[in-house]
């Protein structure tokens, strides 16, 4: 089924947490026929203990116009602790295609919800370069998350709750001139590259650490890709 929000594990606000959640996206198309947009929550609460690693604890896929995803992709971070939000930004970001108001979507969000993964870092913007936000999936890039995962996998470094995907992770595969990877013809891997997204940045991003709200201090923190 599609456009359904899977939850195997409820938002926990018991103990106040900052970045306890990643929740990453990958963007797909609108029609029916394209490749699907997909949301998921990591919870990293489980590395703050001894031999603990990252859970799949929700997801959702669909097609949608990609200003409601990130709209959805918001709502589903706000709900899960003020998550971590990481957009893979490829495809809004490609010019010629569907979402090529990529910028003004983000730059509308942000007003809304800040904590936001952006790839600028923070000596770029006391130089007053504009924000770039989102996981930019490139040559260089995509070999990392990707191997990163199959790593994950190998050496139990994180728990996988999602059937659907697992078969995605069955029918990826390495293209035959050897420099290219995806799906295998007639297949998906949206979830896959979610997914390798969303377990690396639960990995490299600093650990999550108890916060008091009731003793919050206005900063201006800088979420970037410099913070890992």
């Amino acid at each position: 089924k599609e456009n359904l929000l899977w939850v195997w594990c409820k938002p926990d606000n018991s103990v106040d947490y900052r970045d306890r959640y990643i929740v990453s996206v990958d963007v797909g198309g609108v029609s029916r026929n394209a490749d699907y947009s997909s949301i998921g929550v990591i919870d990293r609460l489980p590395m703050l203990e001894d031999g603990g690693v990252p859970e799949v604890v929700a997801e959702w896929h669909g097609h949608i116009e990609h200003d409601l995803l990130i709209w959805k992709a918001a709502q589903i971070a706000k709900a899960y602790c003020d998550a971590l939000l990481v957009i893979e930004s490829n495809t809004l970001e490609t010019e010629g295609t569907e979402g090529d108001n990529f910028q003004y979507i983000l730059d509308e969000i942000v007003g809304y919800y800040d904590n936001l993964y952006s790839r600028t870092t923070p000596e770029q913007i006391r130089q007053g370069v504009p924000t770039t936000y989102g996981f930019h999936t490139n040559t260089k890039t995509k070999p990392l998350v990707i191997n990163n995962l199959k790593a994950a996998i190998r050496d139990y470094q994180y728990i996988e709750r999602c059937l659907p995907t697992t078969y995605e992770m069955d029918t990826y595969e390495i293209k035959e001139n050897g420099r290219e990877m995806g799906a295998v013809d007639g297949c998906h891997d949206d979830r896959v590259m979610q997914r390798a997204i969303g377990v690396y940045v639960a990995w490299k991003w600093s650990l999550p650490y108890e916060i008091n709200r009731n003793h919050k201090v206005k900063t201006n923190r800088i979420v970037s890709e410099a913070s890992m």
